[in-house]
């Protein structure tokens, strides 16, 4: 695929499939997700509704494999065997598993509510935090819902970079989102988020995508420069300078991040 294809990305039309109740597991697909404010296109050609949920899919599989004691359910998961997914996990009262399963199965807002209701039992936790904010980016009707639990718990955990940082992705995914003021909270958040573990690359990702969406290209620039200095092989973040570096005149520099992601990018894809 030419450099001109790849450049045509940022410039996809939002695009919004119904959804449908499915009984075996999406595909995790491993193609980079590229973001424009609030839509978002993959290497192939994917816009925006299925390329965020083949995002928050990989992270939330991500995410669940990292809790002990979900393995069984998790294997099942992988299977595509999701009803039994959800009874392995509710037969070992594992309340996030079973979250999981239904939201791999399409049940995305019943997910999101076990999650919220999960949250308000436990206000001092926060491993529920990634999982509530992840699920309800794709169901706008209980992102407020979800982001006011989320923000209970930050409450509770002011030493959480994760806290702060999924605050500010849900604030940037609310229906009012262009406001100027949550505009302003959401890069607070994601400052505090920084402060706490300045290695985290997502806090960094999703500042230079408020500074790009509000034309702030050289902060935007500036973040990702920070990401790479953490991650040189940060397939995303060369991208997204790359397109900054185009759009701003400084094409060598342009050029440079291009063949870095050409190197990086999975073969095949």
């Amino acid at each position: 695929m030419r450099t001109a294809k790849f450049l045509l990305l940022a410039d996809l039309l939002l695009c919004t499939p119904a959804r449908a109740q499915i009984t075996s597991a999406p595909e995790f697909k491993s193609d980079p997700v590229f973001q424009k404010g609030r839509s978002a296109a993959t290497v192939d050609g994917t816009s925006h509704a299925s390329a965020e949920k083949s995002q928050v899919n990989a992270e939330l599989l991500s995410r669940l494999n990292r809790l002990s004691g979900h393995e069984g359910g998790i294997r099942l998961i992988e299977a595509k065997l999701l009803p039994a997914a959800e009874a392995w996990f509710r037969e070992r009262r594992l309340p996030i598993g079973v979250a999981m399963a239904l939201f791999f199965s399409g049940q995305e807002s019943e997910s999101v509510r076990q999650l919220i209701s999960i949250g308000r039992s436990r206000p001092n936790s926060v491993t529920v935090v990634p999982f509530l904010a992840e699920a309800a980016v794709l169901v706008p009707p209980l992102t407020a819902s979800a982001l006011d639990v989320i923000e209970k718990i930050s409450g509770k955990n002011p030493a959480s970079s994760e806290a702060y940082y999924y605050r500010a992705r849900l604030l940037h995914h609310m229906p009012e989102a262009e406001n100027d003021a949550l505009g302003v909270k959401a890069v607070d958040l994601l400052k505090k988020s920084i402060a706490l573990d300045p290695a985290a690359t997502a806090p960094l990702l999703e500042l230079s995508r408020i500074y790009a969406s509000t034309g702030d290209r050289p902060a935007a620039i500036e973040a990702l420069e920070k990401v790479l200095a953490n991650d040189p092989n940060h397939l995303i973040a060369h991208y997204r300078i790359a397109s900054l570096y185009r759009v701003t005149g400084q094409q060598e520099k342009a050029r440079s991040h291009m063949i870095e992601f050409q190197k990086l990018r999975p073969k095949g894809n």
